[in-house]
Formats: C-alpha cells, sequence, structure tokens
C-alpha cells in the first residue's frame, strides 16, 4: 500500500490530505470529501495484489457490522461512525471512511495538556463536569457496541478522537473495527488487531 497526500482514494471521492500515523496493520490519514468536512481514513493493505475470498469475506460481514452500528440515531454522538468503504483496487486496500469531531486523539492530547485549559486546570467545577460528561458519553459508546453482541478490544487514549478546541463534549469512541463477535466463531487471537493480519501471518 502506497498512500501519498493528494491520492484521490475510494472511488476517488476523498482526497487525502495530512497523514495523522500508521498502526499494526493499518494507515490513518485526513482526507477531504470536496465539500470542506473533514473525514478520517482508515486504511489497511491487501496481502497481495488482490484481495483472497478469505480477507474479502472477512471485509464484508465486518462492513455490516459497522454500517448496523452507525445506523442507529445515537451512534453519531458517541462513536466514530462509518460513512463510506471500499475494496480499493488502485490503493490495494480496503479503505474505511470515518466521520469524526476532529483530528485530534486523546493520546496526542494527554501529552500535551498543558495547552488545553479544560484539561491542564480542573480546579474549576464546571470542567469537571464537563469532563465527566465526556466519560459517560465514551461509556455510552461502548454500551452501544455491546448491545450489537462486540467486544471492543482496543479502549485505548489512540483509538478516542476529539476536537481538542471543543473539548469533552466532543469525544467519539473509534478503533472497534474487527472486534470479536460474541455468538460467532472466534479462533485464535487475533494479530495484529484484525482478522486480515492473521491472514497476513500464514
Amino acid at each position: 500500500m502506497s498512500l501519498v497526500p493528494g491520492q484521490r482514494i475510494l472511488r476517488r471521492i476523498f482526497t487525502l490530505g495530512r497523514h495523522l500515523s500508521v498502526g499494526p496493520s493499518y494507515e490513518l490519514w485526513a482526507a477531504d470529501p470536496g465539500d470542506g468536512e473533514g473525514i478520517l481514513i482508515k486504511a489497511w493493505p491487501f496481502l497481495k495484489d488482490e484481495p483472497t475470498p478469505v480477507e474479502r469475506n472477512l471485509w464484508d460481514r465486518e462492513l455490516r457490522t459497522l454500517y448496523r452500528l452507525a445506523s442507529t440515531p445515537e451512534a453519531e454522538r458517541r462513536l466514530v461512525t462509518l460513512i463510506d468503504a471500499a475494496v480499493d483496487r488502485d490503493a490495494k486496500a480496503f479503505v474505511l471512511a470515518l466521520k469524526v469531531p476532529g483530528f485530534d486523539r486523546l493520546s496526542d492530547v494527554l501529552s500535551s495538556r498543558n495547552k488545553l485549559g479544560w484539561l491542564s486546570d480542573l480546579s474549576d467545577l464546571g470542567r469537571r463536569v464537563a469532563l465527566w460528561r465526556g466519560a459517560l458519553r465514551l461509556i455510552e459508546g461502548l454500551a452501544h457496541v455491546h448491545r450489537f453482541r462486540s467486544v471492543h478490544k482496543a479502549v485505548r487514549p489512540e483509538n478516542i478522537f476529539l476536537d481538542a478546541r471543543q473539548g469533552p463534549d466532543s469525544l467519539r469512541l473509534g478503533g472497534f473495527e474487527w472486534s470479536v463477535r460474541l455468538g460467532a466463531l472466534v479462533r485464535d487471537e487475533l494479530i495484529g488487531g484484525s482478522p486480515l493480519g492473521r491472514a497476513n501471518a500464514s
């Protein structure tokens, strides 16, 4: 997978902007769909030039769950939600387009908390209340994932997105792709956070 700024992906709808990070088996990018609204792109590379039948079956099953999670009215207030997805053969990757409140991750915000009044000075009761409300929203997002019989395996600061300028009201839970499905066949522990990682290890 060779993604670069300015590249158009996912049926050429989204233009890649800033490269955000590289995960164990994926890349994160900020992208523009053309209307000025920022979109998060998450991309997993194919193991070969084309997706294998096993990869494609896992991907299709995952998308059904993600679309169901995003279909309820309360999802957008609590979760990073799916708005589009495709097998992008030009990019040689499985690609998700996700709606986020901002491209800041809680892990980055915590490392520079002194620059943010709402996080550095907690002597103010109103600020503490706002933080508790933000935490409650994340808990509600986790409960939303659980209602769809999925277990989020990566509740970590790097999977929580927000707009640092807006503060805790913008906290949204992400990173629940490739979660374990209860009631489904679960084989060995997945490698790299996704079933695609298991295929890569074989």
